[in-house]
């Protein structure tokens, strides 16, 4: 679900030209976060009401992520206690991948890129004070005082988690909590 998709479809150009279809698109974006079981009643009411333009886009959707190969509780955040984006994956895959700086690493040169990442993760759990994953990395640091830093990633975690605990007790609609969402995404970028 990601810029590229909009791309292959060729709507980049309407992606770019209209603010409503880019709403929609991170409407669309923000499923994940609602309740496994009204994740296909909200998409066909967004299908129904969504700009036309977008309909390549949201049968590629609906045929891959609601009916194809991923059931819906398979990708759904809804329950999920933990680091809601996958900006981390994205951005461990890039580092990563500069780390080996080269296409085809031997087995020798893999090792040493993950030890190496090994130490770096551990120092940047340190860094941000993210005391629990820095302990299951090194039980040494259980004994260490840490202050902790927010960073804005962390803090947008925690509001995230926030709309969705307020979602979960029911004093958020479905249309409002993605509504405020894709406020809080703006507010980082």
């Amino acid at each position: 679900m990601s810029l590229e998709e909009i791309a292959k479809l060729g709507l980049t150009g309407a992606y770019h030209a209209k603010a409503t279809l880019r709403k929609e698109f991170k409407m669309i974006k923000c499923l994940p976060f609602i309740k496994p079981t009204q994740v296909i009643r909200l998409f066909n009411e967004f299908k129904c009401n969504f700009d036309n333009d977008l309909i390549p886009f949201m049968d590629y959707f609906e045929k891959t992520w609601l009916h194809g190969n991923f059931s819906v509780e398979l990708w759904n955040l809804y329950d999920l206690e933990i680091c809601r984006t996958n900006n981390s994956v994205e951005s461990w895959n890039r580092k990563f991948n500069d780390l080996i700086a080269k296409p085809h690493p031997n087995i020798f040169e893999l090792i040493k890129c993950l030890k190496l990442d090994e130490i770096l993760t551990r120092k940047a759990l340190v860094d941000s004070g993210n005391f629990l994953l820095a302990i299951i990395f090194n039980s040494k640091l259980e004994k260490q005082i840490i202050k902790k830093k927010k960073t804005n990633l962390e803090g947008f975690n925690e509001r995230l988690k926030a709309l969705t605990d307020s979602y979960k007790g029911k004093k958020l609609s479905d249309i409002n909590l993605i509504e405020k969402i894709i406020d809080e995404l703006e507010s980082i970028q």
